[in-house]
């Protein structure tokens, strides 16, 4: 999992394997991948994340 930020802090970013999952301001966020096997597993990586929070 990589994340980073674009220079006004606005928009931020998630990426795992090929999906990136863009974060916008109000709430708003896009998901680009290139199959539903990227999705399933970006999805299941961050279900294993928010379980330690």
């Amino acid at each position: 999992m990589r994340a980073w930020y674009d220079f006004d802090g606005y928009t931020c970013y998630l990426q795992y394997n090929q999906l990136i999952m863009t974060l916008q301001f109000h709430g708003k966020y896009r998901l680009e991948y290139p199959n539903k096997e990227d999705l399933h597993q970006f999805e299941a990586k961050l279900a294993k994340i928010c379980a330690k929070l």
